[in-house]
């Protein structure tokens, strides 16, 4: 967990992402996930940009379904990465689309993380919990910060409740298609897709349950 990450070197990516997913059950029983969350903020964030596509999902589900377990000293040090990460994927407008998966799993992490360490989210994205310590800096103005999140996030859920229509009205139309195919193989890859849709449409879902309790 010490040396340095080569962007160019996968197999490094895969093992620390085994590692994660191997270390999960261990984490919900208390131990630490500290080197590795150290780990990804120092050495994958700053080169996130160059990974691989089909590799930042499987880092981001890590991050994602291990943020419920990371200690509270963790949290504030994750936290500013995937608001980084945040602003990245999120739009501050509507636009055609939106990786939704990256978003996803970024809206879990900061939820649980923020909520481990509130006095974080003010200089972060403008949100004032007041928790009684220095760190809530209540005496500096973050409302552009504030400003700027709250436009991302306006901007997600109208790109989401787009997207979600017009997939609603898509996935209307797979039980018509699967009456109509003639082979077994038409049949399959309908059923395929109408899966994927339906896994699609929960990810939409999520993001606008998420989002809306950010507001």
């Amino acid at each position: 967990m010490r040396s340095p990450s080569p962007v160019s070197d996968i197999d490094h990516m895969e093992r620390w992402t085994s590692c994660m997913y191997m270390a999960l059950p261990i984490f919900t029983r208390g131990a630490s996930s500290s080197k590795f969350l150290n780990y990804f903020t120092k050495q994958i964030v700053p080169v996130f940009d160059k990974i691989p596509e089909e590799k930042k999902l499987d880092l981001l589900k890590m991050i994602s379904a291990s943020s419920p377990f990371a200690a509270a000293q963790d949290s504030r040090q994750l936290l500013p990465s995937v608001v980084q990460l945040l602003k990245k994927y999120m739009p501050g407008k509507k636009v055609d689309d939106i990786n939704h998966n990256y978003i996803e799993c970024l809206l879990y992490a900061f939820h649980h993380l923020a909520h481990k360490t509130p006095n974080t989210t003010n200089s972060l994205c403008g949100y004032k919990i007041v928790t009684g310590q220095p760190s809530d800096r209540l005496g500096e103005d973050f409302s552009e910060h504030n400003k700027d999140f709250t436009e991302r996030l306006t901007g997600t859920e109208e790109t989401v409740r787009a997207a979600s229509k017009r997939l609603t009205q898509g996935m209307a139309d797979f039980s018509k298609a699967l009456s109509s195919a003639k082979t077994a193989e038409e049949k399959s890859k309908i059923k395929e897709d109408q899966q994927k849709s339906t896994v699609t449409m929960r990810s939409y879902n999520n993001i606008l349950a998420m989002s809306q309790n950010c507001n």
